[in-house]
């Protein structure tokens, strides 16, 4: 049995997008709707770039200060 809910945020408001050629759609999120859901498991980890970020933001501001009281 399929479930037709959106595989990003799973509400099941789907619907038929006149604009992208019938393309079917979350009415939500706005992402398509796709069968495969391996397609979005990159997307739901959004927060890695992020904390990489703030990490090598942290480091280099500990390395100017170690530089600086030295």
């Amino acid at each position: 049995m399929a479930f037709n809910n959106c595989t990003y945020c799973g509400s099941a408001r789907l619907i038929a997008d006149r604009a992208l050629a019938g393309k079917i759609i979350c009415a939500d999120c706005g992402r398509p709707y796709v069968k495969n859901r391996s397609l979005f498991i990159r997307s739901r980890k959004k927060g890695k770039g992020l904390k990489s970020s703030l990490a090598l933001i942290s480091l280099v501001i500990i390395v100017l200060i170690v530089i600086i009281n030295n």
